[in-house]
């Protein structure tokens, strides 16, 4: 049977996809051998990079093994046995029982009793959301975001059902499933304050009684941005300590309740927005796509880089004539902006070089009533060396602009967010444990390197081995991804504080840390944030991750017409 092609063919197949199967690192009876497996090439080329699953080449290894199985029971069920020698009677008599036999082991093999079901009624208490007139948007919880390679706060069944019956209420949800989406999708909810806190609740975290207490006084404004008019809550999921939070913190009356559904409404309504300072936690709720994740100095004044020449502001506005002021900063004249809503350019604006005030009318209609999505767009981009901003004390004499680091554990940035931003690119590798970028005193790159000391019980060692090798006036930044704490030893903490840093993540599971520091420092002067609940960011020089920019902004302030 070798002989044939199709036969070679098909055991070839099954063979390589069975490798796949086994994963980047080849792992036998769950336990992983450290050997790497052909996915880990297969995954970084075009199309097939798609596939973020090694479990799903599985379907091609059964379907391999199938057509050799159908070769096998072909030559079994055969009169002769190959060699021109016919077989026995006995032999021939017993196909059919032989081939009865085949049937029956796959039926078998796929037999599912009972057939398992979902109950897909939409609970009744979703008809009072259905009644609600307008835009709306509903916080349903536990929540969740969920996409093909990450899963942000609660990984639950209870998240699919909840996308469902939005098909009844029609609300806008903030959680749900997609299959890919880019990093800030996530991060915007992961870094907000009060939904922080609720991804931390759920994920079995203690909220410090400062940071309750913040929530609570921020729940009516943070809610009425988003325009949250219901609380839906479903127990189980949801713990005992969620409950008690969301009852505590946020604004809530009593509807209705069906089975382990509890429907809230939200005592305080939506309101259009007035001032944004975009210097606050809260004030970066209106920040959408092309912003810096940095709220910077700009001549003294808390700003927020623009960093492409399309950026979305969101506002919660009443859909009447609105008057918009704000107050931006560029380096030079030249630059003018447009502001676009609902499709259209409403006004055009020029830029004059340093601060200055502007003041636009958003017409009647121009908007809708609720949450309007806001497009900037610049008509120039300036190089981060263009600005003339210094690189910080801990730089020294780098010759860089801007240096940026961002950290997040598994839960709030997922296994790879541990940004080295150096004028505005990436350099670090984003892998699991410290990632580690250094610049030589005068900025030359030197190194990028990630040591896993979560897993890898030499990483400690080889990190502090690597600052060690460092030359005395290192630039020195490190970021977090995924978990650090489990092998991080004493070496590696007393490597740490040799650039200036003080934190010590063991016994601190699924923290992030983000240093900036200076080889030969002393400790407490390096650049340094450590936190469990949100992700942790450190810069020096210029608050950009992107190397142009177009403008700062520091506020928004939306106002009825004088």
């Amino acid at each position: 049977m070798w002989r044939s092609s199709a036969v070679r063919f098909w055991s070839i197949a099954a063979l390589i996809f069975l490798l796949l199967c086994l994963g980047p690192t080849v792992r036998l009876n769950g336990r992983d051998t450290s050997i790497p497996g052909p996915f880990a090439l297969i995954s970084q080329i075009p199309f097939f990079e798609g596939n973020r699953y090694p479990s799903r080449y599985s379907v091609m290894f059964v379907l391999s093994l199938s057509i050799l199985a159908a070769f096998g029971l072909g030559v079994l069920m055969r009169g002769d046995a190959g060699d021109g020698q016919r077989r026995p009677r006995g032999w021939l008599r017993a196909r059919p029982l032989l081939a009865a036999a085949a049937v029956t082991l796959v039926l078998f093999e796929h037999l599912s009793v009972p057939l398992p079901l979902s109950d897909m009624r939409i609970p009744a208490v979703y008809e009072e959301i259905a009644s609600e007139q307008g835009d709306l948007a509903v916080l349903e919880l536990p929540i969740g975001w969920r996409n093909g390679g990450r899963v942000l706060g609660q990984q639950d069944v209870v998240i699919m059902f909840e996308q469902w019956y939005q098909t009844a209420h029609g609300g806008r949800l903030l959680g749900g499933n997609t299959s890919r989406n880019p990093e800030f999708k996530f991060q915007y909810f992961a870094q907000a304050p009060l939904l922080s806190s609720i991804i931390g609740v759920q994920n079995g975290r203690a909220i410090p009684p400062d940071v309750r207490s913040a929530d609570q006084a921020a729940a009516t404004d943070i809610l009425a941005f988003l325009g949250v008019q219901y609380v839906v809550l479903h127990q189980p999921p949801a713990s005992p300590e969620l409950v008690a939070y969301a009852e505590e913190v946020l604004p809530l009356v009593d509807v209705a309740e069906e089975d382990d559904v509890s429907l809230y409404r939200v005592t305080t309504a939506p309101e259009g927005a007035a001032r944004i300072d975009l210097g606050t936690p809260l004030g970066r709720l209106h920040l959408a796509e092309g912003w810096s994740p940095v709220t910077d100095s700009v001549q003294g004044e808390p700003a927020v880089w623009a960093q492409r020449r399309q950026v979305r502001l969101l506002a919660s506005l009443t859909g009447a004539e609105e008057r918009l002021r704000f107050r931006a900063w560029t380096p030079r004249r030249g630059q003018s902006v447009e502001m676009w809503a609902a499709g259209r350019r409403w006004w055009t604006v020029d830029l004059n070089a340093g601060w200055g005030e502007y003041e636009i009318s958003l017409p009647d209609g121009g908007v809708q009533p609720g949450l309007n999505s806001l497009q900037l767009r610049f008509s120039d981009m300036f190089p981060l060396a263009d600005l003339g901003g210094s690189p910080g004390e801990i730089a020294g004499q780098a010759s860089v602009s801007s240096i940026v680091v961002q950290s997040a554990g598994l839960e709030t940035g997922g296994n790879e967010l541990a940004h080295v931003f150096v004028d505005g690119e990436d350099l670090s590798p984003n892998q699991r444990g410290y990632n580690l970028v250094a610049l030589s005193p005068t900025g030359e790159y030197l190194l990028s390197e990630a040591f896993d000391t979560h897993m890898d019980p030499l990483a400690s060692q080889d990190l502090a081995r690597a600052i060690s090798g460092l030359p005395e006036g290192s630039v020195v930044a490190l970021a977090v991804a995924d978990e650090a704490s489990l092998n991080l030893t004493e070496e590696a903490v007393a490597a740490l504080s040799s650039v200036g840093a003080v934190g010590d993540l063991r016994e601190r599971f699924r923290w992030n840390h983000a240093i900036i520091g200076m080889k030969g420092a002393s400790p407490g002067q390096a650049l340094e944030a450590q936190a469990v609940l949100q992700p942790s960011l450190v810069y020096t020089g210029i608050g950009a991750t992107a190397p142009a920019v177009a403008a700062a902004f520091s506020e928004f302030e939306f106002a009825a017409p004088r």
